[in-house]
């Protein structure tokens, strides 16, 4: 997926671009809650009682503060776990054929309507038409499922948002159509012929995502220069 957000991330990502030795991975608080509450959400659905995942998501989690990720795990258990029903797949690994590329993928669950219901946690809820739109992640999925199991599915997101009265759940229909799955495709066949040609390949500071959050920032900052990013198109992005 990394490839196909940016060239650059891609390469950092997959060795294609050396990373020094004394490189290390930065804590990133708002992805520190995204894991724990993920890792909740698996445990309940694998069986667990609300007391023991909580329990093991904090063995997993130390160092981040439960107070960070608990009203997301709340909302979850509130919001989003009734809606699942019987679910159809849990932690489902699938490993398919897009355009003669192997892409591997795990599902975080098929809900008993056989949607495709992926989790995210965030800050404020993002442009929905956009997201349809722009998703690489749904027509990749709803290909992968089609392969493993021949059945056609839906895709939504389960958007868990934190705001001041506390977290709210919104669940996003995300429609595919077999001309999304093309796109993709196209986009894999471009992120090969990178990665054939690491010379050509540069950073998308143009990405939704924005470079400012990514752990190879200062790292693309040195090999290509300052980077002007969209989410902070007025100047440079800092690089500490």
């Amino acid at each position: 997926m990394d490839w196909l957000l940016c060239p650059a991330k891609g390469a950092w990502s997959t060795g294609i671009f050396e990373l020094p030795p004394d490189f290390r991975w930065p804590h990133n608080a708002r992805a520190a809650v995204g894991k724990a509450t993920h890792r909740y959400a698996e445990n309940r659905l694998m069986g667990m009682s609300p007391d023991d995942a909580l329990m093991n998501v904090a063995d997993q989690t130390v160092g981040t503060d439960p107070e960070t990720w608990l009203p997301f795990t709340e909302a979850w258990d509130r919001a989003v776990r009734p809606s699942l029903g019987q679910p159809r797949a849990v932690e489902q690994r699938m490993e398919f054929q897009m355009g003669g590329h192997t892409i591997t993928a795990v599902l975080d669950v098929v809900d008993q309507s056989s949607m495709i219901r992926d989790l995210k946690t965030a800050q404020r809820l993002p442009n929905t038409t956009a997201s349809a739109r722009e998703s690489l992640q749904a027509p990749m999925y709803v290909a992968g499922w089609h392969a493993t199991t021949g059945e056609w599915s839906t895709f939504g997101l389960d958007y868990l948002v934190a705001h001041k009265a506390g977290v709210e759940h919104t669940m996003i229909p995300v429609p595919v159509s077999q001309a999304d799955i093309m796109r993709v495709t196209k986009q894999l066949d471009y992120a090969a012929t990178l990665a054939q040609r690491p010379e050509s390949i540069v950073p998308n500071p143009q990405t939704k995502y924005g470079c400012s959050t990514c752990a190879f920032l200062s790292l693309c900052h040195t090999k290509f220069g300052t980077l002007i990013t969209e989410d902070s198109p007025a100047e440079p992005v800092a690089v500490l």
